[in-house]
């Protein structure tokens, strides 16, 4: 399939005769998979080319989780699960994203059922793409075949720094003691079989977790590839109905203090703004979220690998005009994302946190 991405999200199709240049290819990776394992659709660019934001729609019945990777580590997003149908809308500052042609733009984990045929070959597409970038543009749809003896489901912490002599946790099915795993860009002096769901990694030097790329190969050369990212484990839930369908996606990136700004004028009378906060670190984090017209801030204790989303006038208990900013303080590096909502379009659009400017006052 070719199609035309134009600025504005226009489609349009193309003869190969009309075409000057080879279109890039927007392409998603074949998976094997074996019944009750994890698979991880990667989303991938044939040749690098910068974009600013992006939205993607795809079926992803059994969502787990959706990750985003670019160099600068500055692309965050929002995933919208509408039934299973999935809407992914990113943005990245500084058009980092899609430039690493070793790394896929997107991944999206799905759980496969237990009960899954082996030997089932499924047709993995999108079904709505709009990149943002005026360019030849080939889609190339992926297959998701059932079959295979290994499947990596996670990886424990998933993202942040783990220093040398720790301990990586990798979860999944089908391990022995013949297991080969590897973390790409690291040495592993030590693999420890702890059973046929988890096998236990130590790294002789500190490892970015986020984004690295895991292999597990079994001896019958069934092979499981997994980007790494942080699984946040979520503290309650909003009591906004469009919030509660929202994955928030982070950015590798973290502040100690960053700034939500203004969103004015305000798109339309349905819209507000929420906040996610995600806690990469070993260490409880105290965070302390002000508005630039409420006097006091709000203070949110964050647990390693916890994450919050909320509606911040569920925080502040005050429902904020459209312009109000907020500065978010935190006592160790969180990972921070604006939403921005529309109940009646059931929509939510990420918003990148900003260096912090000066504090707000009330």
């Amino acid at each position: 399939m070719l199609r035309f991405i134009s600025l504005m999200g226009c489609v349009s199709t193309l003869a190969f005769a009309q075409l000057t240049v080879l279109p890039t290819t927007l392409k998603i990776k074949d998976e094997t998979v074996p019944p009750g394992g994890m698979a991880q659709l990667k989303v991938e660019l044939t040749s690098p080319q910068p974009v600013l934001t992006g939205r993607f729609g795809l079926f992803a019945d059994g969502l787990a989780g959706v990750s985003l990777f670019s160099p600068s580590g500055d692309a965050s997003g929002t995933a919208v699960l509408d039934g299973s149908n999935l809407t992914v809308r990113m943005v990245s500052p500084t058009r980092s994203i899609g430039t690493n042609p070793d790394y896929p733009i997107m991944t999206v984990t799905r759980k496969i059922p237990a009960n899954a045929v082996v030997g089932t070959v499924s047709t993995v597409q999108l079904n709505s793409l709009d990149l943002g970038i005026n360019i030849p543009l080939e889609l190339k749809p992926g297959t998701l075949t059932i079959g295979g003896s290994i499947s990596v489901t996670d990886v424990i912490p998933g993202g942040g720094l783990v220093h040398a002599g720790e301990t990586i946790r990798v979860l999944g099915i089908g391990f022995s003691p013949k297991t080969k795993i590897r973390l790409k860009g690291s040495v592993v002096t030590n693999a420890a079989y702890v059973s046929a769901t988890e096998i236990d990694l130590v790294p002789t030097a500190d490892v970015q977790l986020e984004g690295t790329l895991i292999r597990a190969e079994n001896p019958d050369n069934s092979s499981s590839f997994y980007y790494s990212y942080m699984r946040g484990i979520p503290d309650g839930e909003s009591s906004q109905p469009v919030l509660k369908r929202v994955e928030p996606v982070f950015a590798t990136n973290t502040f100690q203090e960053a700034h939500i700004p203004a969103q004015s004028p305000k798109p339309s009378n349905s819209s507000f703004v929420a906040i996610a906060l995600q806690n990469p670190g070993s260490s409880p984090a105290e965070i302390r979220v002000y508005s630039s017209n409420t006097p006091d801030p709000v203070t949110i204790p964050l647990d390693p690998r916890h994450r919050i989303v909320r509606d911040l006038a569920e925080l502040f208990k005050v429902a904020p005009d459209a312009s109000t900013s907020w500065r978010i303080v935190s006592s160790s590096p969180v990972q921070v994302l604006g939403i921005l909502c529309d109940r009646t379009l059931k929509t939510a659009l990420p918003i990148s946190p900003e260096a912090p400017g000066p504090a707000p006052q009330p």
